[in-house]
């Protein structure tokens, strides 16, 4: 639940930043990274999420 709460507004902070910081256009390299670090944010909410359910089955 901690990584659901602290990864998914980081993300968006970071979505947020980038658009500003550019015009809403990032460079290639930082749009990849941003891209990146938002993957990583839901699969780590996924695999928490899964945690729990496994959690609630054993």
């Amino acid at each position: 639940a901690t990584v659901l709460t602290v990864s998914l507004p980081a993300a968006v902070l970071a979505a947020a930043l980038h658009g500003s910081l550019w015009g809403g256009a990032p460079p290639e390299p930082v749009a990849v990274l941003g891209a990146a670090a938002a993957a990583g944010a839901a699969v780590a909410a996924a695999t928490e999420i899964w945690k729990m359910l496994e959690g609630f089955q054993g």
